[in-house]
């Protein structure tokens, strides 16, 4: 939709409903963190079983050759891995994943870096880096008392206590490169692995875990390149499988944990984001000449690795199951967990919570798919897809648009 010239100041539109019935399913959840990584990747119980140590679990009989597969894939990847996808790999497990997403933000990323002060101190990938270990020393998402305080502060605060740990000591899965090779492992990283497999589990990814948390943070406040900064969490944890560091369910399980935590942030958060969304989009304003679009239209795909809109929906919502064939039934009722309407809040301003929820229901993923089934529907949820409206209506939608509240209020497609 798109309104100009001397339309009325509000326009309401009413969208017929399309044959396709889906129903809505709320996950129950009380309390700050009262479901923890272990207890949303419960499912991987069925395909693993931790032993008393790190290399003394087992697959179940259901479970091994769906995770030879998942093992497998990454050998297989490792064959083919070119000099620009290790590079880009070493990039995503060196730097601090909240500054790595900032080149989610598209056209944007260099007024975010001067207005934020990020910076990273990983240096420029060279020779080098096959025998030093490189830490980064940089402040991530940035300084909290830079221009984009708030965005800065938003992101840290998605990302406060969302650790994976409890859930890699729990499921205690050992990295690829520990089941097949260190041979999997490009040498640029070889002097990163760690030496101690006992507090090092593979199952589930915690850089994951860390780029879908800033990505949902900044897409939040610039919800312009929302789509955008989710496909960029997507290219990191598959960066992952790209190392040999992380396997495809551990990526999985990453994303999973992620989604349940950045909801859980945002909603004990509410004035922060509120604060946060209003800072950026006035700074970029000012940065893009009095609108946003200016700069977020212009799409240079020289520039911007996230330019091929439905390439990269595609290919996000082929990550999120990388192929693993369904275990179960295919047409269960959509899942929608508590509060989850809330990272669509500033990317559809102008629908309802309820709203907002269909729009998670109607693109969520088909169910079928181990470890994901049991996520409480987390897992299910396509928020790339989510981020571009209705996949279908229930039954009449009624959009009602006021130009006078400007941003996706006034203009929207």
């Amino acid at each position: 939709m798109k309104r100009s010239g001397n339309k009325p100041a509000v326009l309401t539109v009413v969208f017929a409903a399309s044959l396709l019935a889906l129903s809505v399913q709320a996950a129950s959840r009380s309390g700050n963190n009262a479901i923890n990584g272990v207890d949303l990747l419960s499912g991987y119980n069925r395909l693993w079983t931790p032993g008393a140590t790190w290399n003394t679990g087992t697959p179940t009989a259901f479970g091994a050759p769906i995770l030879q597969r998942n093992i497998q894939y990454v050998v297989d990847l490792a064959k083919t891995r070119t000099q620009a996808q290790e590079i880009a790999a070493y990039y995503d497990d060196r730097r601090d994943q909240s500054y790595s997403l900032i080149s989610g933000l598209g056209s944007l990323a260099n007024g975010y870096l001067a207005g934020s002060g990020a910076f990273t101190t990983i240096p420029v990938f060279d020779a080098s880096t096959q025998t030093t270990k490189y830490n980064d020393n940089g402040n991530g998402a940035g300084d909290a008392k830079a221009q984009l305080g708030k965005v800065v502060q938003l992101v840290q605060a998605i990302r406060n206590d969302a650790s994976t740990t409890p859930a890699k000591n729990a499921y205690q899965y050992p990295r690829p490169w520990r089941q097949a090779s260190v041979d999997i492992v490009p040498l640029s990283l070889r002097p990163a692995l760690s030496t101690t497999p006992q507090s090092d589990g593979g199952f589930p990814s915690g850089h994951t875990n860390a780029a879908y948390l800033a990505a949902m943070g900044f897409g939040y406040a610039v919800p312009q390149r929302l789509g955008e900064e989710l496909f960029r969490a997507s290219e990191l944890g598959n960066n992952r499988i790209v190392a040999g560091m992380h396997s495809p369910l551990d990526v999985i399980g990453g994303r999973i944990t992620a989604t349940y935590f950045a909801i859980d942030n945002l909603v004990n958060n509410a004035q922060l984001r509120s604060d946060a969304f209003v800072q950026a989009q006035a700074y970029f304003a000012q940065q893009c000449g009095g609108d946003i679009n200016t700069c977020v239209d212009r799409i240079d795909p020289a520039t911007d690795q996230q330019s091929q809109h439905a390439q990269d929906k595609a290919l996000y919502t082929a990550r999120m199951t990388y192929g693993f064939a369904p275990v179960g039934p295919t047409n269960l009722a959509p899942v929608v967990p508590v509060n989850a309407e809330v990272l669509l809040e500033t990317r559809f301003p102008y629908l309802t919570a309820s709203q907002r929820r269909d729009i998670l229901a109607s693109t969520e993923l088909s169910s079928g798919y181990v470890v994901i089934d049991e996520s409480n529907g987390y897992g299910r949820l396509n928020l790339m897809a989510a981020a571009d409206g209705y996949a279908a209506f229930t039954g009449n939608v009624s959009v009602n648009m006021d130009a006078s509240q400007g941003g996706f209020n006034a203009h929207d497609a």
